[in-house]
């Protein structure tokens, strides 16, 4: 297995601690998103042949599409088609892909423009939500994985003005101007953002992959929406790579994993209970988020800002909860053997994150005083 570590001490200087880290988290196997993406395009192209070959329909209606709707829909078809078909069910394998090449047909006998109108780019906004077929059918599949889900409720398309376009873009920037290589690196994966209300701060579902789902209220503050939009990219990476790498085990059920209590979060009296899929998801973006945290604090000064220490520390300390709970026997049995190395990856830089020192203490010294 690969050794992620680095070789910081808890004296060395947060800016070269933070260059390390961002390093490590952008470069190699679960790193290189620029490397991710191809490897996930490669794979939905072989995935395409090989059903259209199995279940006997036109190659051609399931090929990559420019528009970032058409293809986050051609995706999800393909994952649930993929999944059916290795569960024996060939009929609705093939109603699945079906449904979408007649979905695709109509579209371009009513709508043959709508490629060109949502030509991909990096974070685009659409214009309307409501303003086509393809965006209808995206926001419904959207707002009812989020109904399934107790944290989320409805949402509906916020309508888009030029001041929300200017407060996204302000978000943004401010996202490239604190994590430059991980803004770059992350962003890269996600050629559309959505603007909703709702009772749901954001979002990201494999239902609709390629796309996230920002809450028009929270970009009044350039930091918060910067985080969420860093979070919610963050997921769509991680699936990228669970798609194309052995990170769980071949038989894994989310129904039947074994589960991590959550300490945060809840409420009720009950505490939340992460499966191993969303423990993955989660280790993997408060790690980041740790980084980001560490750069705006680096950037401001560390008696500036009591908020963003706050942030960091409860950041950290949310990675580190992960990160020891991957250590488990009922963690690691969930995972494939690269699903072994990405923990190790992740726990890597966790551990070189929490040398980091205030000067009173560590990071990983102000976590645990908190918690105790």
């Amino acid at each position: 297995m690969a050794d992620f570590r680095t070789s910081q001490t808890k004296s060395e200087p947060w800016e070269m601690l933070c260059d390390k880290t961002t390093l490590l988290l952008t470069t190699g196997k679960f790193g290189s998103n620029s490397a991710i993406i191809q490897t996930a395009k490669t794979y939905y192209a072989g995935t395409a042949r090989i059903l259209s070959e199995h279940l006997g329909i036109d190659n051609q209606l399931l090929l990559r599409s420019a528009s970032p709707q058409i293809e986050s829909l051609r995706r999800a078809h393909l994952d649930q088609a993929l999944k059916l078909a290795q569960a024996g069910d060939r009929i609705s394998a093939k109603k699945t892909l079906e449904d979408y090449s007649y979905f695709l047909e109509e579209l371009n006998s009513h709508e043959p423009d709508i490629q060109l109108w949502e030509a991909a780019e990096v974070l685009q906004i659409p214009h309307d939500w409501t303003r086509n077929r393809v965006s209808k059918k995206v926001l419904s599949a959207f707002s009812e994985g989020m109904e399934k889900n107790p944290d989320g409720s409805k949402v509906v398309a916020a309508k888009i003005t030029p001041h929300t376009r200017k407060l996204l873009q302000q978000s943004v920037d401010f996202l490239y101007k604190t994590v430059p290589a991980i803004a770059s690196d992350v962003l890269i994966g996600i050629p559309q953002v959505a603007l909703f209300n709702g009772a749901l701060l954001s979002g990201y579902s494999s239902a609709v992959p390629l796309l996230i789902f920002i809450n028009e209220d929270v970009l009044g503050d350039p930091v918060k929406a910067a985080e969420l939009i860093l979070h919610e990219s963050l997921h769509q990476k991680l699936n990228d790579i669970c798609i194309t790498r052995t990170i769980l085990k071949i038989d894994y059920k989310d129904s039947e994993s074994a589960t991590i209590t959550v300490p945060w979060g809840s409420t009720g009296n009950q505490p939340r209970e992460f499966s191993i899929d969303r423990c993955l998801a989660a280790f993997h973006v408060y790690t980041h988020q740790t980084v980001f945290y560490l750069s705006m604090l680096m950037a401001l000064g560390d008696d500036q800002s009591i908020q963003i220490r706050n942030s960091l520390v409860s950041s950290w300390s949310r990675a580190d909860h992960f990160s020891q709970a991957a250590k488990t026997p009922e963690f690691k049995k969930e995972l494939g053997a690269e699903g072994l190395e990405l923990i190790s990856w992740l726990s890597a830089c966790v551990d070189d994150l929490g040398n980091v020192d205030f000067g009173g203490g560590s990071l990983r010294y102000c976590a645990e005083s908190l918690s105790s």
